[in-house]
């Protein structure tokens, strides 16, 4: 009897659809993900299995993950269903925390934007639900967490502003750089300048729009108060250096070959920031070449800073967990500066890790440190 072949790797004999453990096509699948056009270290986008764009459609249980067919979300179910059910659960949890906390006589700042409203219970199962949600490494996922985020950053007030430090990050693993350096200077801005909560708390509508991600470091004030925030303020010079050599390259290579107005629509598909992209002095040779220098410098200056604070932080970020826990595990490095640095690197390493290039400066870095 002539025996079908699989319709998903069009290869080997299918399987039934409904057989959950994985068969020989689910290992073809992934192999096609992980060489498709989305790198490995780059956030994945599109269907969950095959990285397709259209005719998307999400879980029905976590109301996150997209897929193409009802096919590739039985196939990949296997590996979802856990975080799936994790995020449900939480989903759940909220929402009973929420009508409990009514039935109390709260009144939810959802409407009345009564930061005194805020229960601390409900602030719990919401971070309970991002921590769920992070376990997704996709953009409809840090999206929904960077919503929930943002909601509870703004209608909370700066008293609960340290719950909310994973912000920057998101939003630089989303691309959206020029709102997350807006974000970075604002918060340093004002946190610098203001001496007590309730003129932080007059002055959290006054947000920055719009600043210069190449300016000067010295233009943020007083100088840095939050770490994370930092780490990832370095990420964005990185990845605006890192696009600025990519087009220098290019033009080295094609510079002699296209024409001007030709060359410059390429160099406009080059960065992988919109910021960069969007940036007209980024195409003169020039400036390009001031910017980089300036860059260079700003991104060292953050570098050096970070590494006086904690010592530890750089190599936590280019180091396998285990070894660096080995290394780090008896004195002369403090517990407490350990758990730091292990909070920071929750909060910004993955922003790092799906950043091209960056860790790999990092690395650069850490080895000029040592030689010095």
């Amino acid at each position: 009897m002539h025996q079908r072949l699989c319709v998903h790797c069009a290869f080997l004999p299918s399987l039934p659809i409904l057989n959950l453990q994985p068969p020989h096509c689910y290992r073809f699948l992934l192999s096609k993900f992980k060489t498709s056009k989305m790198s490995p270290t780059t956030l994945p986008s599109g269907c969950c299995l095959c990285g397709k764009e259209s005719g998307l459609f999400k879980c029905d249980q976590c109301e996150l993950v997209p897929y193409c067919s009802s096919e590739h979300r039985i196939l990949h179910l296997p590996w979802h269903k856990n975080t799936c059910m994790a995020i449900k659960r939480s989903c759940i949890h909220l929402e009973q925390t929420k009508e409990a906390l009514i039935n109390d006589g709260y009144v939810l700042p959802i409407a009345t934007n009564q930061v005194s409203a805020w229960a601390p219970q409900y602030i719990e199962a919401r971070l309970d639900l991002i921590k769920a949600m992070a376990e997704i490494k996709h953009v409809e996922s840090v999206q929904a967490q960077l919503n929930h985020s943002m909601d509870m950053f703004e209608s909370c007030g700066p008293e609960f502003a340290g719950l909310w430090e994973g912000i920057p990050a998101l939003m630089a693993r989303l691309h959206k750089d020029q709102e997350c350096y807006d974000f970075v200077k604002w918060w340093h801005t004002v946190r610098a300048s203001s001496g007590n909560i309730n003129a932080l708390s007059r002055l959290m509508s006054c947000k920055i729009k719009n600043a210069d991600p190449f300016e000067r470091l010295d233009n943020f004030g007083a100088g840095f108060v939050n770490s994370s925030y930092m780490i990832v303020l370095t990420l964005l010079k990185v990845k605006f250096l890192l696009d600025l050599r990519r087009i220098d390259q290019v033009v080295f290579a094609l510079g002699a070959t296209f024409p001007r107005e030709i060359l410059d629509l390429i160099l406009s598909f080059v960065p992988w920031s919109p910021v960069v992209a969007a940036n007209r002095r980024a195409l003169d040779d020039e400036v390009r070449s001031e910017l980089i220098y300036e860059l260079e410098e700003q991104a060292n200056s953050l570098f050096e800073q970070l590494q006086r604070r904690a010592p530890v932080l750089w190599r936590k970020f280019v180091c396998q967990k285990d070894d660096l826990d080995a290394m780090y595990s008896e004195s002369p490095t403090p517990r407490y500066m350990v758990e730091r640095v292990n909070k920071y690197l929750t909060l910004t390493h993955t922003a790092w890790i799906e950043t091209p290039g960056a860790i790999d400066i990092l690395n650069s870095k850490l080895v000029n440190t040592i030689r010095s």
